[in-house]
């Protein structure tokens, strides 16, 4: 559901999430809701994301906002298993946290997490059945033989048909209790992504991407810097030129290869898109 205003006078100088529940007091919306939405980027102020519920508006701010419809629970679902590990397909939504090694011992399976996706991330994620084989896998991560692939829906067109990104990535922002990646030139952490264009639209791209290294938020960084932020990351994209609006960010875990402990067997698992990624092909005219 989406909603529009214009802030009148006598609303001049009132928090965001306050304006907001005066104008949808109708709609049963709880406060929690509509303050998820603001931390989501779902608010806009004058074209822009604004994610700080307690910042206060202005006569004559146009303020715009999504409220996303109920989300439908997607299971884990299994992709590959042995007696030493587990790969999963990890749906949006889902954290990757002790909250989901308690639910995958809920339905028999005793995991300890080797890496992770953000929680708005899709896709493939490898779980060990013991610490022996975390340790070999963070091992394998260390070494670079852990090879990814990433579906990512960009903004805008891609000119280039590939390239690589090489920079230093840490910490740059602090706010309510999160923080906010990007380029440092003095101590950071050096990370890698090469990219090839698959499919491009009138104002989006569908990329693959392979990342060579693994920092936090890595490929939402780099895309951003190529001036293609991935749709729906309202976080590391100040605006964007597709008017289509992504639930989350688009990004989709789309393939793993690595080798397997003990056998030495080379072992490729593809997930393929959940259905809100398709949904925004289609809606990007983007489709494959």
């Amino acid at each position: 559901m989406q909603f529009e205003w214009v802030v009148s006078a006598r609303f001049a100088n009132v928090a965001l999430l306050a304006f907001l529940q005066r104008c949808l007091k109708d709609k049963a919306f709880s406060m929690r809701k509509l303050k998820g939405c603001i931390d989501a980027g779902f608010c806009f102020v004058n074209g822009r994301p604004q994610r700080f519920s307690r910042s206060l508006v202005a006569a004559g701010d146009k303020i715009q906002l999504t409220v996303p419809e109920p989300k439908v629970h997607v299971p884990i679902q299994f992709v590959y298993e042995d007696e030493c590990m587990l790969v999963i397909d990890k749906p949006e939504g889902c954290t990757c946290d002790e909250r989901l090694v308690a639910d995958l011992a809920q339905m028999g399976k005793k995991i300890e997490l080797v890496h992770r996706l953000d929680k708005e991330t899709t896709g493939l994620l490898i779980c060990a059945k013991s610490s022996d084989v975390k340790s070999y896998f963070i091992g394998q991560f260390r070494s670079l033989s852990v090879h990814k692939k990433y579906l990512a829906i960009v903004d805008g067109v891609v000119k280039e048909d590939s390239a690589t990104i090489e920079n230093y990535l840490g910490p740059i922002e602090r706010y309510q209790g999160h923080v906010k990646w990007g380029v440092v030139h003095k101590d950071g952490h050096y990370a890698a992504s090469s990219w090839q264009v698959l499919k491009r639209a009138q104002k989006a791209t569908l990329l693959m991407l392979m990342p060579k290294t693994g920092k936090t938020h890595q490929l939402r960084i780099h895309t951003s810097g190529m001036g293609h932020p991935i749709l729906g990351d309202h976080v590391y994209a100040k605006g964007f030129r597709c008017t289509y609006k992504a639930p989350r960010v688009m990004l989709h875990a789309h393939s793993l290869a690595f080798v397997r402990p003990k056998t030495g067997q080379v072992l490729e698992c593809r997930a393929e898109p959940p259905e809100d990624f398709k949904a925004c092909l289609q809606g990007v005219s983007c489709a494959i």
